[in-house]
């Protein structure tokens, strides 16, 4: 039996299964097999209450961003664009990601529009545009981080790099 899904920013984790970045769902990810069956999900959006998939479409939306799987050591990695924040999962621990934020000051603005199916997150373009691409290298995560709001872009983007 296929299952149906909404998910964006997928990574192969191995020839079979796959891993996304969920959209209208309770987990910020979950890992699919080809014949798109879930096989677990990943993380919750939040430890202390459910999410229902409306506000899972909400949450979706603001942390937009890449996602990267690093097979030797089985990370999963997320750059969002919309916030800086990266976050480092290990997909047979998620309970042990590691979250790095910075070096935005302030919070992410955003509007809450539109209801039932019809609802989603209206991102401020005063935002600073953060995370727009990364690199996985054996023991480091070459981020491009962009720095500059929607309102007034720069010609060129900050490479900032991690180790890990």
């Amino acid at each position: 039996m296929q299952q149906s899904f909404f998910a964006i920013s997928w990574s192969w984790l191995t020839p079979d299964t796959f891993v996304g970045r969920m959209m209208n769902d309770s987990h910020a990810f979950s890992i699919y097999d080809t014949a798109n069956m879930l096989q677990r999900k990943l993380g919750p959006w939040s430890e202390e209450k459910e999410v229902d998939e409306y506000q899972g479409y909400i949450l979706g939306s603001i942390h937009q961003g890449q996602t990267a799987y690093n097979r030797d050591k089985n990370l999963l990695i997320h750059a969002q664009i919309n916030s800086d924040i990266v976050e480092i999962i290990p997909v047979d621990s998620p309970s042990e990601k590691i979250t790095v934020s910075g070096p935005i000051p302030e919070a992410l603005k955003y509007e809450i529009r539109g209801s039932g199916r019809n609802i989603g997150a209206e991102i401020s373009m005063e935002n600073t545009i953060a995370y727009n691409n990364f690199y996985l290298g054996s023991n480091s995560i070459f981020l491009v981080y962009l720095g500059f709001s929607r309102n007034t872009p720069l010609l060129f983007p900050f490479v900032t790099v991690m180790v890990y």
